[in-house]
């Protein structure tokens, strides 16, 4: 492509060139042919003539030279001007086509140069915004940015430089702090709760992550106040008790079934640990009969084998219990949950508390939720624009 450009660039300086040289030669013959005086009001029969000839080879491509003068000049003046001037000399009207002749050319050359030069000025252009870079701020750099929009009141422009500042280091828990309190000027409630909870996991225990979780406070307290208390049918409130009890159901069915699985595996594992010591326990006392051992009592290892037994077992049982105790517990606290939630959705609200919606809640999920906002915020300005701030020197 570069190579394309280059030789059109080539080709349009040769035409030029071309012409210019033409046009030259033109105006260098036209300057030789000497006029006639204009006091005698004639012209002599080969200066006319030759005259006559260049203009008609110029724009006819031939010559009319058998043809008399007055008829050629006539052919001349009605292509030129589109009439004929009779009462004028010939010598006047040569010269008349002649100053037409050169103007056109001039005109020509100068329109070619023209768009010579608009093409090479847009492909220096092109080349500029191709070899141009972005500039990559650092993260000081990004921050005074960031500063000086926030102190100009630009908040758009603000929230995009702390955007930067993040983006540069996102452990860095003031942007997020300041990039909510922007969005919270410029309506964008979700936005500003998504910076404050950025902030408040970047920074915990932090001064700024301890700001995040106050301003979250604060927002969802103004979402409960603006949120209205809409009622729900007595329909929608059967079916989410419904679905309520039957979640609690589940999953205490499920936490039951865990617990015994739990306890069987556990007396399984003892029993297997009681076959294998059984096992030893024969082994060994059939080794030391054939060894011919005389006066071995294996009532000392029969009873060292009961006691590791009844340690198994009762371990065993106890384990089971623990395990069959945990998933009751479980499936306890399940039906607590359930009922806690139950009685929170038909109770009665307070003015300015949220309402929990019967419509969209579950076991799992609560909604709190409203589509219909108490009023409505103003639209936010665009930012003002950026005006040349001068600063006093003293003189020295």
């Amino acid at each position: 492509m570069k190579i394309y450009r280059h030789l059109c660039s080539v080709l349009a300086t040769v035409t030029t060139l071309t012409t210019l040289s033409g046009t030259a030669v033109w105006a260098e013959t036209t300057a030789m042919v000497s006029l006639p005086n204009s006091s005698s009001g004639t012209v002599s029969a080969s200066t006319s003539g030759d005259k006559l000839s260049k203009l008609e080879e110029h724009y006819f491509g031939h010559s009319f030279a058998t043809e008399k003068d007055e008829k050629r000049l006539r052919r001349l003046e009605l292509l030129v001007f589109g009439q004929s001037s009779e009462s004028k000399d010939s010598s006047s009207r040569v010269s008349n086509i002649e100053q037409i002749v050169a103007e056109l050319a001039q005109k020509k050359v100068d329109d070619q140069a023209k768009a010579l030069a608009a093409e090479k000025a847009a492909i220096n252009a092109a080349k500029s915004a191709k070899a141009e870079k972005p500039v990559k701020l650092t993260f000081n750099q990004a921050y005074a940015l960031a500063a000086q929009e926030l102190k100009q009141k630009r908040y758009h422009a603000a929230a995009d430089a702390y955007l930067r500042v993040i983006s540069i280091n996102p452990r860095y828990s003031p942007a997020y702090a300041y990039l909510g309190d922007i969005l919270v000027k410029l309506k964008d409630y979700e936005g500003a709760k998504e910076a404050y909870r950025a902030g408040f996991e970047v920074d915990p225990f932090g001064q700024y992550g301890r700001y995040g979780k106050a301003k979250l406070m604060g927002l969802a307290k103004r979402d409960a106040y603006m949120r209205t208390q809409p009622q729900d049918s007595q329909l929608v409130v059967e079916r989410t008790l419904k679905l309520i009890n039957r979640q609690s159901n589940d999953l205490s069915s499920i936490h039951a079934a865990e617990g015994q699985r739990w306890s069987r595996w556990r007396t399984d594992l003892a029993n297997i640990q009681l076959r294998r010591i059984a096992q030893d326990t024969h082994a060994s006392v059939s080794l030391l009969g054939r060894r011919g051992y005389q006066g071995y009592d294996d009532r000392e290892q029969s009873n060292l084998a009961n006691i590791r037994n009844n340690y198994l077992r009762n371990d065993a049982a106890v384990q089971a219990t623990k395990i069959r105790a945990e998933a009751a517990r479980k499936a306890a606290f399940v039906a607590q949950s359930a009922a806690d939630l139950k009685s929170q959705m038909m109770q009665p609200v307070r003015p300015g508390n949220a309402k929990l919606r019967a419509l969209g809640t579950n076991l799992y999920v609560r909604y709190y939720g409203n589509d219909t906002p108490s009023w409505n915020d103003s639209p936010v300005a665009d930012d003002a624009p950026v005006e040349l701030a001068a600063k006093a020197h003293k003189l020295r």
